[in-house]
């Protein structure tokens, strides 16, 4: 149990348990679709902010950074990159692992498990290329059939001043899509890295 093996920090934090945030985002979006885009570029800046004083256990501050870019090859539809960086990072108090920034196969890096790494800053550069490589209607849907090439970079640390490129985990690997459009992706990915080989099925994009 996590009580046993980590004995001074379940007595730390196992009575802390009340988180209250409040976010403050700024955001621009060109993007031509929320959920799978084809072109444009997103970017946000956001901060939340827990305070005791307003129910939470902690004071601290999380900040995060994100920019995601869309570009369609001459507008033909067969061939799209997708770029996110994402930077985040937290200050004040010492909040639980669990509520750190997390670096894993659902938050920026397929090749490790969810939570594999974790600290009070990340970054994250992901890297797509997405070809169509059939392209029908179904019923009444235009199904489409993609293979999507990509890379995954990232790293955790203390702060973000200590962020280092030295510290860089890489994933490359790809994914095997079905788009059913207007609003549903089917996907399994193969990610490779220095942990092995991990296999994820989902819906959505990863971005």
């Amino acid at each position: 149990k996590f009580s046993d093996s980590f004995p001074v920090e379940y007595s730390m934090y196992n009575s802390y348990k009340s988180f209250f945030t409040n976010r403050f985002s700024i955001l621009f979006d060109n993007t031509d679709h929320p959920f799978i885009p084809k072109i444009g570029t997103y970017l946000i800046f956001s901060g939340a902010f827990s305070k005791k004083t307003l129910f939470s256990d902690y004071d601290y501050s999380i900040y995060t950074l994100e920019l995601k870019d869309y570009y369609n090859y001459k507008l033909l539809d067969r061939s799209i990159t997708a770029v996110r960086f994402l930077l985040q990072w937290q200050t004040g108090d010492d909040i639980p692992f669990y509520a750190m920034p997390q670096l894993g196969e659902s938050t920026g890096l397929r090749e490790a498990g969810d939570g594999r790494f974790v600290d009070r800053a990340k970054m994250v550069l992901n890297v797509e290329q997405r070809f169509t490589i059939v392209k029908q209607s179904v019923m009444k849907f235009l199904t489409e059939f993609e293979v999507s090439p990509f890379i995954d970079i990232g790293t955790v640390a203390p702060s973000l001043s200590k962020i280092s490129t030295g510290d860089l985990k890489y994933g490359p690997g790809l994914a095997l899509r079905i788009v059913l459009r207007p609003q549903i992706v089917g996907t399994a990915e193969f990610a490779f890295g220095s942990e092995g080989m991990n296999t994820i099925v989902k819906i959505n994009y990863p971005f």
